[in-house]
């Protein structure tokens, strides 16, 4: 089965201690000039087009804030002729380092091919870095030794858009916090990009009905998100999981047996307890 609750989405995060990440024409360029469906194509789909998805903001595919204001689709993140136009912006060639964990080959592929990638639309040249595991979470949630990183962010529940605003909330900033980016930090040069983003979150925290307010804030943080591009949404990769027949899969709310495509793949044996074996 594939699990339908996934909240995991995979990033490149940016280090907004690095003078060279403060600009938001840099980091728009970059995310501009990845073509993720070729990605993965090419890394993780396996020839399977129908598994992973490429996300075109910062939220979870699937979720109530995934459509734009006016109720059509999200229009995809890969443009590379503004990808150019946002790098020479930047000031044209830089060269950046991209830290992935090197015992991940997938991953080492396709941070390969982003680099191709920039490099073909502006000049960007990214700098291969691959760490082991320790080292990779020690230097990015804890050392602050990275410029931008191959990482990923577990949305903790549907309130996708309070999540975002806690992961790059300036007052959890710096070495430890949750916002190991150091976004909104006074000495990481906001823009007005940031600015507005950043005082968006403030008024998300005023609500909570997802059928009122709050779902226009949430599809307004979507596109003050792209014009910031605090860090650069990459994709999320289906998790497939292999469960015998024999297994009635319980949980607390309900007292009939559950889909096992509702169990949630970062927490497989959650409510293991309701769980039964049958031989129907």
């Amino acid at each position: 089965v594939t699990a339908q609750n996934n909240r995991r989405v995979h990033l490149l995060a940016v280090n907004h201690n690095s003078p060279v990440m403060q600009s938001v024409d840099l980091r728009r360029g970059i995310s501009l000039a990845i073509d993720r469906d070729t990605i993965l194509n090419e890394v993780y789909r396996g020839g399977k087009p129908e598994f992973h998805k490429a996300l075109a903001g910062p939220f979870p595919l699937g979720s109530w804030q995934e459509k734009s204001k006016t109720g059509l689709p999200l229009k995809p993140l890969f443009d590379r002729d503004l990808a150019a136009a946002k790098q020479k912006a930047a000031g044209g060639q830089q060269r950046i380092k991209l830290l992935f964990c090197n015992d991940d080959k997938q991953a080492e592929r396709a941070c390969a091919m982003m680099a191709a990638q920039v490099a073909e639309a502006g000049g960007v040249n990214l700098q291969l870095e691959g760490v082991n595991h320790v080292e990779f979470r020690q230097r990015v949630e804890q050392q602050s030794r990275f410029d931008i990183a191959y990482t990923t962010f577990d949305y903790p529940h549907i309130w996708h858009a309070h999540a975002l605003a806690a992961l790059l909330d300036p007052t959890a900033a710096g070495r430890g916090g949750r916002n190991y980016m150091s976004y909104l930090q006074k000495n990481t040069n906001p823009a007005k990009p940031d600015d507005a983003l950043g005082q968006l979150f403030t008024e998300l925290r005023r609500h909570r009905d997802t059928s009122g307010e709050l779902l226009d804030l949430s599809r307004e943080t979507h596109e003050r998100f792209l014009e910031a591009m605090p860090f650069i949404p990459l994709w999320q990769l289906d998790r497939h999981m292999a469960i015998s027949n024999m297994l009635k899969i319980g949980f607390d709310t309900t007292s009939q047996p559950v889909p096992p495509t509702l169990l949630d793949p970062y927490r497989v044996f959650q409510n293991v307890s309701k769980w039964r074996m049958s031989e129907n």
